[in-house]
């Protein structure tokens, strides 16, 4: 994902406010963990019948406008008509396309092998989302943030050995 964020939930009857990285649901639907069973064989990622769709921007271009921002894409001449007039109105402003394909996920996800057990597991008042959590999203976050810890290393040490 791009730019870190609060995340706010609610069950109904408490709110809660978390860091992404703290939020127990973020840490599973970002793992892949807890999609709908369709969302692992959507056919339309890769094809789409919409004039337009919508989505969450991911990435960290507006990480800091806590208002949300949303990507809206032309699919069809039809759907491009309606951005111009939506830009031409000045609800929205063209952004790279690379933004797109970086951030938006543009293929299915394989279900995981233990998703059966996760989902029951979070149907289960007893289990609570924290325990699911614990168990199946926290060690792909742990790997996640190693790697971006990982990272400026990696850069580093192919500056001092000359590649780019």
């Amino acid at each position: 994902m791009g730019g870190e964020r609060d995340i706010y939930t609610t069950d109904g009857a408490v709110e809660s406010c978390n860091h992404q990285r703290r939020d127990p649901y973020f840490l599973l639907f970002e793992a892949g963990q807890c999609y709908g069973s369709c969302c692992y064989e959507c056919p339309w990622r890769a094809a789409s019948a919409a004039d337009v769709r919508m989505a969450d921007y991911w990435g960290p271009k507006f990480a800091k406008d806590n208002s949300g921002v949303s990507m809206v894409l032309a699919m069809t001449k039809r759907g491009r008509e309606v951005a111009a007039r939506l830009r031409e109105a000045g609800t929205v402003a063209e952004q790279s396309f690379a933004d797109y394909a970086m951030y938006q996920q543009t293929e299915n996800n394989l279900a995981p092998v233990f998703r059966d057990v996760l989902i029951v597991d979070l149907a289960n008042p007893r289990t609570g989302i924290k325990v699911v959590c614990d168990e199946f999203a926290e060690p792909v976050a742990a790997r996640s943030d190693f790697y971006k810890r990982l990272d400026p290393l990696k850069r580093m040490a192919k500056r001092m050995m000359g590649r780019k």
